[in-house]
Protein backbone atom coordinates (compact mmCIF):
# COMPACT_ATOMS: atom_id res chain seq x y z
CA UNK A 1 0.00 0.00 0.00
CA UNK A 2 1.14 3.64 -0.60
CA UNK A 3 2.11 5.44 1.84
CA UNK A 4 0.96 9.25 1.95
CA UNK A 5 4.03 11.11 0.90
CA UNK A 6 3.67 8.78 -2.24
CA UNK A 7 0.14 9.48 -2.51
CA UNK A 8 0.80 13.01 -2.47
CA UNK A 9 2.80 12.78 -5.50
CA UNK A 10 0.91 10.64 -7.34
CA UNK A 11 -2.40 13.59 -6.75
CA UNK A 12 0.25 16.14 -7.79
CA UNK A 13 0.92 14.39 -11.30
CA UNK A 14 -2.67 14.30 -11.81
CA UNK A 15 -3.03 18.27 -10.68
CA UNK A 16 -0.41 18.96 -13.13
CA UNK A 17 -1.90 16.78 -16.24
CA UNK A 18 -4.95 18.69 -15.76
CA UNK A 19 -3.61 22.21 -15.84
CA UNK A 20 -1.30 21.58 -18.74
CA UNK A 21 -3.63 20.48 -20.89
CA UNK A 22 -4.67 23.92 -21.11
CA UNK A 23 -1.83 25.41 -22.58
CA UNK A 24 1.88 24.42 -24.28
CA UNK A 25 5.01 23.10 -22.52
CA UNK A 26 7.82 25.10 -22.65
CA UNK A 27 11.54 24.29 -20.65
CA UNK A 28 13.38 26.91 -19.77
CA UNK A 29 16.70 27.14 -18.08
CA UNK A 30 15.94 26.35 -14.32
CA UNK A 31 12.33 25.54 -14.77
CA UNK A 32 9.20 24.56 -16.75
CA UNK A 33 6.16 26.03 -17.87
CA UNK A 34 2.90 25.97 -19.71
CA UNK A 35 1.39 28.94 -21.48
CA UNK A 36 -1.69 29.47 -23.76
CA UNK A 37 -1.88 33.82 -24.76
CA UNK A 38 -5.73 33.35 -24.65
CA UNK A 39 -6.49 31.34 -21.38
CA UNK A 40 -5.12 33.13 -18.28
CA UNK A 41 -5.51 29.44 -16.30
CA UNK A 42 -3.11 27.65 -18.88
CA UNK A 43 -0.10 30.05 -17.96
CA UNK A 44 1.48 28.09 -15.22
CA UNK A 45 4.93 26.92 -13.72
CA UNK A 46 4.65 23.29 -13.47
CA UNK A 47 8.80 22.93 -12.33
CA UNK A 48 11.14 24.93 -10.92
CA UNK A 49 14.93 24.34 -9.45
CA UNK A 50 15.40 26.20 -6.25
CA UNK A 51 18.45 24.21 -4.37
CA UNK A 52 19.63 27.95 -3.03
CA UNK A 53 18.00 31.70 -3.11
CA UNK A 54 20.52 32.60 -6.21
CA UNK A 55 18.99 29.80 -8.14
CA UNK A 56 15.30 30.81 -7.50
CA UNK A 57 15.95 34.35 -8.38
CA UNK A 58 17.52 32.94 -11.70
CA UNK A 59 14.50 30.76 -12.79
CA UNK A 60 12.05 33.89 -11.26
CA UNK A 61 13.77 35.92 -13.79
CA UNK A 62 13.21 33.46 -16.61
CA UNK A 63 9.62 32.82 -16.29
CA UNK A 64 8.84 36.81 -16.42
CA UNK A 65 10.95 37.40 -19.26
CA UNK A 66 9.63 33.87 -21.40
CA UNK A 67 5.60 34.96 -19.81
CA UNK A 68 6.53 38.73 -20.98
CA UNK A 69 7.72 37.83 -24.88
CA UNK A 70 4.26 35.47 -24.61
CA UNK A 71 2.61 38.79 -24.41
CA UNK A 72 0.86 37.36 -21.05
CA UNK A 73 1.69 36.79 -17.40
CA UNK A 74 2.24 33.69 -15.52
CA UNK A 75 -0.72 32.82 -12.81
CA UNK A 76 0.10 30.41 -10.77
CA UNK A 77 3.27 28.44 -9.56
CA UNK A 78 2.58 24.73 -8.33
CA UNK A 79 4.46 23.27 -5.60
CA UNK A 80 5.81 19.53 -6.28
CA UNK A 81 5.75 17.70 -3.02
CA UNK A 82 8.13 15.12 -4.66
CA UNK A 83 11.24 18.43 -3.82
CA UNK A 84 12.57 18.32 -0.82
CA UNK A 85 11.58 20.91 2.02
CA UNK A 86 14.11 23.35 1.62
CA UNK A 87 13.25 23.81 -1.90
CA UNK A 88 9.62 23.87 -1.83
CA UNK A 89 9.95 26.87 1.28
CA UNK A 90 12.50 28.61 -0.55
CA UNK A 91 9.87 28.92 -3.39
CA UNK A 92 6.79 29.84 -1.21
CA UNK A 93 8.57 32.33 0.79
CA UNK A 94 10.23 34.16 -1.72
CA UNK A 95 7.39 34.71 -3.89
CA UNK A 96 5.55 35.75 -0.66
CA UNK A 97 7.65 38.82 -0.39
CA UNK A 98 6.73 39.44 -3.79
CA UNK A 99 3.07 39.54 -2.99
CA UNK A 100 1.99 35.98 -4.54
CA UNK A 101 -0.58 34.21 -2.58
CA UNK A 102 -0.67 30.68 -1.08
CA UNK A 103 -3.55 28.27 -2.08
CA UNK A 104 -3.63 24.97 0.01
CA UNK A 105 -5.80 22.22 -1.47
CA UNK A 106 -7.02 19.35 0.33
CA UNK A 107 -6.37 16.12 -1.27
CA UNK A 108 -9.16 13.19 -0.71
CA UNK A 109 -8.59 9.57 -1.49
CA UNK A 110 -11.65 7.48 -1.89
CA UNK A 111 -11.36 4.70 0.62
CA UNK A 112 -14.96 3.05 0.42
CA UNK A 113 -17.12 2.64 -2.54
CA UNK A 114 -20.81 1.44 -0.46
CA UNK A 115 -22.70 4.50 -0.53
CA UNK A 116 -26.52 4.75 -0.99
CA UNK A 117 -27.28 6.57 -4.69
CA UNK A 118 -29.48 9.09 -3.92
CA UNK A 119 -32.98 9.35 -5.76
CA UNK A 120 -33.30 11.84 -8.29
CA UNK A 121 -34.34 11.97 -11.95
CA UNK A 122 -31.07 12.82 -13.46
CA UNK A 123 -30.06 11.41 -16.56
CA UNK A 124 -26.55 11.39 -16.65
CA UNK A 125 -24.25 11.15 -20.43
CA UNK A 126 -20.90 11.21 -21.83
CA UNK A 127 -20.64 14.92 -22.21
CA UNK A 128 -19.01 14.81 -25.73
CA UNK A 129 -22.23 13.68 -26.41
CA UNK A 130 -24.08 16.62 -25.70
CA UNK A 131 -21.53 19.35 -26.82
CA UNK A 132 -23.81 21.89 -27.36
CA UNK A 133 -25.60 21.14 -23.49
CA UNK A 134 -22.32 21.31 -22.11
CA UNK A 135 -20.80 24.41 -24.13
CA UNK A 136 -24.37 26.44 -22.91
CA UNK A 137 -23.73 25.32 -19.01
CA UNK A 138 -20.45 26.58 -18.57
CA UNK A 139 -21.03 29.67 -20.44
CA UNK A 140 -23.67 30.22 -17.30
CA UNK A 141 -21.35 29.02 -14.46
CA UNK A 142 -18.45 31.20 -15.90
CA UNK A 143 -20.91 33.92 -15.74
CA UNK A 144 -21.75 33.31 -12.42
CA UNK A 145 -18.53 33.53 -11.03
CA UNK A 146 -17.13 36.07 -13.24
CA UNK A 147 -14.85 33.28 -14.72
CA UNK A 148 -16.38 33.68 -18.29
CA UNK A 149 -13.22 31.92 -19.98
CA UNK A 150 -14.12 28.51 -18.02
CA UNK A 151 -16.14 27.26 -20.77
CA UNK A 152 -13.04 27.72 -22.86
CA UNK A 153 -11.04 25.57 -20.48
CA UNK A 154 -13.46 23.18 -19.76
CA UNK A 155 -14.35 22.21 -23.84
CA UNK A 156 -10.57 21.91 -24.14
CA UNK A 157 -10.29 18.78 -21.96
CA UNK A 158 -13.13 16.80 -24.22
CA UNK A 159 -10.35 16.72 -26.53
CA UNK A 160 -7.92 15.13 -23.96
CA UNK A 161 -8.69 11.05 -24.21
CA UNK A 162 -7.32 10.72 -20.85
CA UNK A 163 -10.60 12.62 -19.66
CA UNK A 164 -13.68 11.27 -19.30
CA UNK A 165 -16.70 14.03 -18.74
CA UNK A 166 -20.16 13.33 -17.56
CA UNK A 167 -23.40 16.19 -17.96
CA UNK A 168 -26.10 15.79 -15.62
CA UNK A 169 -29.51 16.73 -17.63
CA UNK A 170 -32.84 17.37 -16.19
CA UNK A 171 -35.81 18.03 -17.83
CA UNK A 172 -34.25 18.20 -20.85
CA UNK A 173 -31.86 20.95 -19.33
CA UNK A 174 -28.10 20.20 -18.53
CA UNK A 175 -27.83 21.10 -14.69
CA UNK A 176 -24.63 19.58 -14.22
CA UNK A 177 -20.91 18.11 -14.95
CA UNK A 178 -18.03 16.44 -13.46
CA UNK A 179 -14.69 14.99 -14.63
CA UNK A 180 -12.43 11.72 -14.33
CA UNK A 181 -8.93 11.81 -15.17
CA UNK A 182 -7.29 8.89 -15.60
CA UNK A 183 -3.16 8.09 -15.44
CA UNK A 184 -2.40 4.86 -15.08
CA UNK A 185 -3.71 3.20 -11.65
CA UNK A 186 -4.17 6.74 -10.39
CA UNK A 187 -7.61 8.75 -11.59
CA UNK A 188 -8.98 12.39 -10.20
CA UNK A 189 -12.38 13.34 -9.73
CA UNK A 190 -12.20 17.13 -10.86
CA UNK A 191 -14.55 19.97 -12.25
CA UNK A 192 -17.72 19.16 -10.71
CA UNK A 193 -19.73 22.03 -11.52
CA UNK A 194 -23.61 22.91 -11.62
CA UNK A 195 -26.20 24.84 -13.69
CA UNK A 196 -26.39 28.99 -12.05
CA UNK A 197 -28.92 29.54 -9.47
CA UNK A 198 -28.75 25.53 -8.87
CA UNK A 199 -30.71 24.28 -5.15
CA UNK A 200 -29.77 20.38 -5.90
CA UNK A 201 -26.10 20.68 -5.11
CA UNK A 202 -26.49 17.77 -2.37
CA UNK A 203 -28.94 15.26 -4.56
CA UNK A 204 -27.35 15.94 -7.84
CA UNK A 205 -23.87 16.56 -6.92
CA UNK A 206 -23.57 13.24 -4.99
CA UNK A 207 -25.45 11.55 -7.93
CA UNK A 208 -22.78 12.83 -10.22
CA UNK A 209 -20.09 11.80 -7.96
CA UNK A 210 -21.42 8.09 -7.91
CA UNK A 211 -21.24 8.14 -11.72
CA UNK A 212 -17.86 9.41 -12.14
CA UNK A 213 -17.34 6.39 -9.33
CA UNK A 214 -18.42 4.26 -11.63
CA UNK A 215 -16.36 5.12 -14.17
CA UNK A 216 -13.18 5.15 -11.82
CA UNK A 217 -14.09 1.36 -10.86
CA UNK A 218 -14.94 0.12 -14.42
CA UNK A 219 -11.43 1.65 -15.47
CA UNK A 220 -9.87 -0.47 -12.36
CA UNK A 221 -8.33 2.72 -10.91
CA UNK A 222 -6.24 1.74 -7.59
CA UNK A 223 -6.34 5.11 -6.07
CA UNK A 224 -8.97 7.90 -6.75
CA UNK A 225 -8.25 11.34 -5.64
CA UNK A 226 -10.35 14.65 -5.86
CA UNK A 227 -9.68 17.92 -4.31
CA UNK A 228 -11.39 21.05 -2.67
CA UNK A 229 -10.11 24.07 -0.72
CA UNK A 230 -9.04 23.96 2.72
CA UNK A 231 -12.13 24.00 4.24
CA UNK A 232 -13.98 23.00 1.47
CA UNK A 233 -17.43 20.33 2.18
CA UNK A 234 -16.06 17.51 4.32
CA UNK A 235 -18.73 16.51 5.26
CA UNK A 236 -19.98 16.47 1.50
CA UNK A 237 -17.21 14.26 0.63
CA UNK A 238 -16.75 12.13 3.73
CA UNK A 239 -20.39 10.91 2.95
CA UNK A 240 -19.25 9.79 -0.44
CA UNK A 241 -16.74 7.29 0.88
CA UNK A 242 -13.76 9.77 0.59
CA UNK A 243 -11.23 10.73 3.32
CA UNK A 244 -8.20 13.55 3.56
CA UNK A 245 -4.93 12.41 2.77
CA UNK A 246 -2.61 15.59 3.10
CA UNK A 247 -2.80 18.92 1.15
CA UNK A 248 -1.21 20.19 -2.35
CA UNK A 249 0.23 24.10 -2.36
CA UNK A 250 0.36 26.34 -5.47
CA UNK A 251 1.17 30.35 -5.32
CA UNK A 252 -1.30 32.20 -7.05
CA UNK A 253 -0.86 35.61 -8.43
CA UNK A 254 -2.94 38.31 -6.57
CA UNK A 255 -3.14 42.11 -7.19
CA UNK A 256 -0.09 42.91 -5.68
CA UNK A 257 2.30 40.33 -7.65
Amino acid sequence: MDDAATLLRHAHRLREHWLLHLGEKAALGNSAVAFNSQLPAGNLVTHVSAQNDDEFEVAKQEVDHFFTEQGTKCQQWLINPAQREDERLRIISGLSRLGWQQDLQTVWKLQSQEHQLPTTDLQVIPARAGYALLEQLMVGIGQTTEEPQMAEAMLLHLDDPRVDSLLGIQQGRAIATISVLGDGQNALICALGFEAGSASYQSVGKSMVHRAIDVCRRSLFKNVFTFTPQEGASHFWRELGFEPIGELASMLRSHRS
